[in-house]
């Protein structure tokens, strides 16, 4: 169900409501997902709020690339766009790492950009894994041309097939699939 909730989230009309035009080409991280429960621990009569659960949460900054300058540092928080990151021009992998890490580790995901345009990766986790160990992505074109203003378009990024109903129309959305409307 809270998977259901997060391709609700995944209704990117979000190109229509935060415009990706910036010179240059860019792309926009959307991790989804709920944040785990709150949890505090109680010390000398003062609450302090505990870390969630490794692998609850995605990491709370990535390195683009290799990493080499500040600028490469990119902040995650569930269910928040990242504001536009400018990327290479060119198709093939493009890999994200946890802070802390550089060119020769291991990337946290890799992703396989488009080879022109602006796009927006959908992150979320493995929903066999059930950890941000395990991410997976879906990248979508992003821009006014991908989701003119006045259109929805809806992303499912759960494991099965689901059903919509838009304007009394019933429609099956198979996983990993989009579809969009005026």
């Amino acid at each position: 169900m809270r998977l259901l909730a997060s391709v609700c989230l995944g209704l990117t009309l979000l190109p229509s409501l935060l415009p990706a035009q910036s010179p240059g080409r860019s792309m926009r991280l959307l991790p989804l997902g709920d944040m785990p429960p709150y949890r505090q621990e109680i010390r000398d009569g003062v609450a302090y709020e505990l870390e969630p659960p490794a692998g609850s949460i995605p990491p709370r900054e990535l390195v683009m690339g290799g990493g080499k300058e500040a600028s490469d540092l990119v902040p995650l928080s569930l269910g928040r766009v990242t504001a536009n990151l400018k990327v290479p021009s060119g198709g093939g992998p493009f890999a994200l790492r946890k802070k802390g890490g550089d060119d020769k580790s291991e990337p946290w995901i890799s992703i396989n950009r488009p080879a022109e345009g602006d796009f927006l990766v959908l992150l979320w986790r493995d929903p066999e894994k059930k950890t941000w160990e395990a991410p997976r992505a879906l990248v979508l074109e992003d821009g006014a041309e991908a989701a003119p203003a006045g259109s929805v378009r809806v992303v499912n990024v759960s494991p099965v097939t689901i059903a919509i109903v838009f304007e009394g129309v019933k429609i099956a959305l198979p996983a990993g699939k989009t579809w969009q409307r005026p």
